[in-house]
């Protein structure tokens, strides 16, 4: 099993186990995070077991509303949850895309 952060680091990951001789999604499990266009069909392929939807736009939207508020007088204490953003809410209903889902999400980068 192999857990990678990010999807375009993951395309490393997956060439380090074919040239160990192991199939990925067979002899290794890989894990990974981003929830991009390549991840998705790695997901879909069977090489990789999940991407995690991570969501840089949407996150730095709210970010920014949120750094607003606090300039304006009116911190919150909060945190951007991204399995409750309406990309996933409406979609799959959670970050974690398996192949069961991979078809319901749509990345946008």
């Amino acid at each position: 099993m192999i857990v990678s952060p990010w999807d375009d680091e993951t395309r490393g990951v997956e060439q380090a186990v074919v040239a160990a001789g192991k199939e990925p999604g067979k002899d290794v499990l890989i894990f990974s995070g981003g929830g991009t266009k390549l991840g998705l069909e790695k997901v879909k392929s069977g090489k990789w077991a999940f991407t995690y939807a991570w969501l840089p736009y949407q996150e730095a939207y709210y970010g920014a509303v949120a750094l607003i508020m606090a300039l304006e007088g009116h911190p919150i204490n909060a945190f951007v949850d991204e399995a409750l953003m309406p990309a996933v809410v409406e979609t799959t209903g959670t970050p974690v895309i398996t192949a069961a889902n991979a078809d319901e999400y749509h990345p946008n980068y």
